[in-house]
């Protein structure tokens, strides 16, 4: 409960599991960004905190690296396969042509 914002609410009759974090969202957008929710198991919780304060940063602010990285690897992934797909299907076309 010392970070701002982190809290392990209490819910009438299903107690939250003690290996769960949740940060208590505000409604509505700021500045054009966006607040949510977020449920970390502690472990995961304590890595971010430590890497974030290793970077000199916020805990906020790795966990927003951590998503856009995630995002971009993502993207790369998606294209890369597509790029394969692409290839494959010129090198068919290329060896029909070749015929």
């Amino acid at each position: 409960m010392g970070e701002p914002g982190v809290v392990s609410p209490r819910r009438p009759g299903r107690p939250l599991p003690p290996s769960r974090r949740e940060v208590v969202p505000k409604s509505g957008t700021v500045g054009g960004m966006a607040e949510t929710r977020l449920r970390l198991p502690d472990e995961t919780y304590e890595q971010i905190k430590k890497i974030a304060s290793g970077d000199a940063q916020s805990v906020n602010s790795a966990m927003v690296l951590a998503i856009e990285e995630y995002i971009a690897r993502r993207r790369r992934e998606r294209y890369q396969a597509m790029g394969r797909k692409i290839a494959e299907r010129d090198w068919e076309l290329l060896e029909r042509l070749a015929r």
